[in-house]
């Protein structure tokens, strides 16, 4: 059989929509809110300037372990998720959903595994394709170039990064309360960044007032498993083709 190079196609398509889903998630929406009353234990953030408060938030994320990202956006027609649990190391699992189809990724330091049901692999690969992979995992290391954007998903610091630049100049908005915890927000061009004035400076989500889609993050320093495949439930990436 000779679909490798369209697989190959594929999971690099995967890898852009999904890349473009995190950068521009300064784009996506939120439910965040009304007012709150004053913390005891708040951090002095509030007082900052906008430019201020984004760079002690970058740097308090950057200082974590890892975290836990869900989140949701429309662009050029097409809805993206993501469910997300990274780790510092390049480590990490989740999903991303590409319209009515949901590609499982799971990555370590040194492989990238992706999984899709066998309809997905049917009408993007061929029907050889998706016979040979069926719903099995495939894996590839790291260093293949055709997965190689898929496991920026699971790395840690380039997604912090994406997803935390703005998209433009920011300004200071209102205090007030997002996914349920006390805030301030930070608005650009296109979206509007929360973060926390109690405890650490931490990104709460970000939201551009499109109903039904969010950024939120959570779970920051919590210990994750990433739940590598078992072999028997593997495909390597080479024996997709010839």
């Amino acid at each position: 059989m000779r679909n490798r190079g369209r697989v190959s196609q594929l999971v690099t398509a995967v890898a852009a929509v999904g890349v473009l889903a995190l950068a521009g998630c300064g784009s996506s929406s939120s439910t965040a809110g009304s007012s709150a009353a004053p913390s005891p234990t708040a951090n002095g953030v509030a007082a900052l300037t906008a430019d201020q408060i984004l760079a002690k938030s970058v740097a308090a994320a950057q200082a974590q372990k890892s975290v836990h990202v869900v989140g949701k956006m429309t662009a050029k027609g097409q809805t993206t998720g993501i469910d997300l649990h990274v780790q510092k190391g390049a480590a990490g699992y989740g999903s991303i959903t590409l319209g009515a189809n949901t590609i499982q990724v799971v990555a370590t330091a040194t492989d990238v595994y992706l999984k899709a049901n066998k309809e997905f692999w049917a009408s993007t690969g061929g029907a050889a394709a998706a016979e040979v992979v069926g719903n099995r995992w495939v894996k590839a290391p790291i260093s293949n170039p055709a997965f190689s954007g898929l496991s920026d998903f699971t790395n840690f610091d380039k997604d912090i990064a994406a997803i935390l630049k703005p998209d433009g100049t920011i300004t200071k908005g209102t205090e007030g309360t997002a996914n349920g915890q006390a805030g301030i927000s930070l608005k650009s061009p296109t979206g509007m960044l929360w973060v926390a004035t109690t405890g650490d400076p931490l990104p709460i989500q970000i939201d551009s007032g499109t109903a039904g889609e969010a950024v939120v993050f959570s779970d920051w320093n919590v210990a994750i498993t990433v739940p590598v495949p078992p072999t028997a439930d593997t495909i390597d990436y080479t024996k997709l083709g010839t």
